[in-house]
């Protein structure tokens, strides 16, 4: 069933400028990505950021967190041990609560 706007889901492999990269960023609604510099980029748009972090605490969102508004970052522990199936299938249910609340859906 369709919840209301769909999201136009694109994979981006870069060949141009980190100004053209960043430039394109300001136009999304949210960006998933890792924790490296396109979340930083992504971040200091002030889009909505869905980043996934190690979990100890040289890879953790602790240290690596953005400065953007924290009320649009949404940051997710990868767990070492063998709860990652469970792990997978928590992000799974809050990126589609997140896409609900905001009234979008994946096309």
């Amino acid at each position: 069933s369709k919840r209301g706007k769909d999201l136009d889901i694109k994979l981006y492999t870069s060949n141009s400028t980190i100004y053209d990269f960043a430039s394109l960023l300001s136009h999304f609604f949210i960006f998933v990505s890792t924790s490296t510099g396109t979340y930083h980029l992504g971040a200091i748009s002030n889009i909505y950021t869905f980043t996934f972090f190690g979990s100890d605490l040289f890879s953790s969102s602790k240290r690596w967190r953005s400065i953007s508004e924290e009320s649009r970052q949404i940051h997710k522990m990868i767990p070492y041990d063998s709860s990652r199936d469970d792990f997978i299938e928590g992000c799974k249910k809050e990126f589609d609560n997140f896409l609900n609340c905001h009234k979008l859906s994946i096309a």
